[in-house]
């Protein structure tokens, strides 16, 4: 109401709209390995001013959000770690809300080497082998060229059957996580020879004189 000097006056309607605060809802964090891209479902955001715009903190290398979609990106060189990150949106009067999220880059899969030698006609098994890093549950395979390799799909022991034939077969152990990431090593299985026995001979002698017979030689065998 403005009152003039003659008391005359006029009136002046004002619109006063006070949105509602900011709400973010949905989202998620993440979880990956190393060498794997990812991303988050859509963080929501409801309430606020004019336009809402998503942002991120820490500034972690290889993490980003859409700031329109409040999507969270992990870049496949994100170095591994656990980030604990804060989602924020803010308005166009600078308003915000936040949420906070956890993204976890798990390392990548390393497999301890072993290699497996037997005898031909004698079955075999390296015994588990490990793996460190990777995502959830693992599960192994391998090449199969020598004709009778076979893994644990659970453990990762190899086997070689007796059945398999003289020579050295490399093969190509692999193991993947629940992301279908995957890493592989070369091992190599040694089928051997069966023994052979040459030389030697039998002893003749008389009761009270030592005597002994020539050597006999093995080869071959493992």
């Amino acid at each position: 109401i403005v009152m003039g000097v003659l008391n005359n006056i006029k009136k002046f309607f004002l619109n006063i709209n006070i949105n509602l605060a900011i709400t973010i809802s949905s989202g998620s964090g993440v979880t990956t390995t190393f060498g794997r891209a990812d991303s988050s479902t859509a963080f929501t955001a409801s309430g606020g001013t004019g336009t809402l715009v998503f942002s991120i903190s820490p500034n972690v290398s290889g993490i980003t959000i859409d700031s329109s979609t409040g999507i969270i990106y992990v870049a496949a060189n994100t170095a591994s770690g656990t980030y604990s990150e804060t989602v924020t949106v803010t308005d166009s009067v600078s308003a915000t809300a936040k949420v906070t999220t956890t993204i976890v880059v798990n390392a990548a899969m390393v497999i301890t080497s072993k290699s497996l030698s037997t005898t031909v006609g004698k079955s075999q098994s390296t015994g588990s082998f490990s793996v460190s890093g990777g995502t959830g549950s693992k599960r192994w395979s391998i090449t199969n060229y020598s004709g009778g390799t076979s893994v644990d799909t659970a453990t990762g022991n190899v086997t070689i059957s007796a059945a398999v034939a003289v020579g050295i077969y490399n093969e190509t152990l692999t193991v993947t996580d629940s992301l279908n990431v995957s890493t592989s090593i070369r091992i190599t299985i040694t089928v051997n020879d069966s023994i052979t026995v040459t030389g030697g001979s039998n002893i003749t002698t008389t009761f009270g004189v030592t005597k002994n017979s020539t050597a006999f030689i093995a080869n071959n065998g493992t």
